[in-house]
């Protein structure tokens, strides 16, 4: 891919992360998940970015998107964001590039999410007291819910796109 391109690719994959984040902070709570739990949409971008580009892209889209929640949620919510999507990208990009990887796109999306909403809940025992790992099992549990979905989604996505660079 000419540099020019993956440039503009990065971009694009930047600012659409920007505003699923931002979409996805407007929707309520749903009735299933845990306080304060979110689908992760925008991760699907990111890892996208890791398997499509690299990793460092896709750290530079979760660097972006916290500054974003950083100038319109506040501190705590960007090193949430920032802790979370940073530790979710690189076990994300680790699984998605593996060569003789035996986990599907499922699992990696569940594995993200787990990783994803256990960073957060460090820097929040950081921020509170170490009370809110009693929290972590119905994480994990909403984890395995939305890592199914972005997973699912991951999986539609790059079949699509492998299907148009090749077709």
């Amino acid at each position: 891919m000419k540099k020019l391109n993956k440039l503009t690719l990065n971009a694009l994959l930047a600012a659409l992360a920007v505003a699923v984040s931002a979409a996805e902070g407007l929707l309520p709570s749903m009735a299933f998940m845990p306080p304060g739990a979110k689908l992760g949409l925008s991760n699907i971008v990111t890892m996208y970015t890791a398997k499509t580009l690299s990793v460092y892209n896709a750290l530079a889209i979760v660097i972006l998107k916290s500054l974003f929640v950083l100038v319109t949620r506040g501190a705590t919510a960007f090193f949430m964001s920032l802790s979370g999507g940073f530790v979710s990208t690189v076990i994300a990009a680790i699984l998605l590039n593996r060569k003789n990887g035996k986990i599907g796109y499922i699992g990696i999306g569940v594995t993200a999410a787990i990783a994803h909403n256990t960073a957060q809940l460090l820097i929040a025992a950081v921020i509170t007291n170490d009370g809110v790992f009693y929290y972590l099992p119905f994480l994990i549990a909403a984890s395995v819910a939305t890592g199914s979905a972005t997973g699912v989604i991951l999986y539609l996505l790059i079949t699509v796109t492998e299907k148009r660079r090749s077709g």
